[in-house]
């Protein structure tokens, strides 16, 4: 698939990081690209700077990701792009001991079931309703009608201190993408005759500092036993 100035792309968590980088990548090939995001201000400035349009999308509500897709399509056409970089993540420990009273609490799971919202329903709420507008796109020169890139991160393998939800969450999301929903999805558009392509992406990762990560944090969890 090729991305030109007939291009419509959405990236989720558009604003900053990963995102940012993303929406000024696809940009700069051309593309018209419309950011998805909660931080209004930087989303803005970010969409005057490429040449985009910024929409307030809060990702766990079907209303708001509604709104953002038919708000983009109506500034650029049905998007033929969608790159999902909206996440998030929190440092509390499983359980804890308080340092005044020595009384004992785990961790908040409404906390933890905002992160499945986000990160991993959110996500696929984002795939699910553009993969449905991509169907009524024409093919293109290798019959595809879109691209669907999700990212996921070193956290499904590596779980830091203060980061084992999030690690379990990043793990569900890379082991449901590349074994199920992916080929899901991309069965879905092929069993009706329409081209798609669904791709997981993970952040490159240098196994020597990996390893090197696992040995300090192994480290810290042995003085913490002792």
């Amino acid at each position: 698939m090729h991305i030109t100035n007939t291009t419509a792309a959405v990236v989720t968590g558009g604003a900053s990081g990963l995102g940012a980088a993303t929406a000024r990548a696809l940009a700069a090939k051309g593309a018209k690209v419309a950011i998805f995001d909660l931080q209004r201000d930087k989303g803005e400035a970010l969409a005057a700077e490429i040449g985009g349009i910024f929409c307030e999308v809060n990702v766990t509500s079907d209303d708001s990701v509604d709104a953002g897709f038919a708000k983009a399509r109506e500034a650029h056409g049905q998007e033929s792009v969608l790159v999902c970089c909206a996440g998030t993540g929190n440092a509390v420990k499983t359980a804890s001991r308080s340092k005044e009273d020595g009384s004992i609490k785990h961790f908040p799971l409404q906390a933890f079931d905002w992160l499945i919202q986000i990160n991993l329903v959110g996500t696929f709420r984002c795939v699910a309703k553009s993969a449905a507008g991509m169907l009524t796109l024409d093919p293109g020169e290798h019959n595809e009608r879109g691209a669907i890139v999700m990212t996921a991160s070193l956290f499904g393998r590596l779980c830091l201190q203060h980061r084992a939800r999030v690690g379990v969450v990043r793990h569900v999301e890379q082991a449901l993408r590349p074994a199920d929903r992916m080929r899901t999805a991309t069965g879905d558009l092929a069993r009706q005759r329409h081209g798609g392509l669904v791709r997981v992406v993970r952040q490159p990762r240098d196994e020597a500092v990996v390893q090197r990560l696992r040995r300090i944090e192994f480290a810290r969890g042995i003085d913490q036993l002792a």
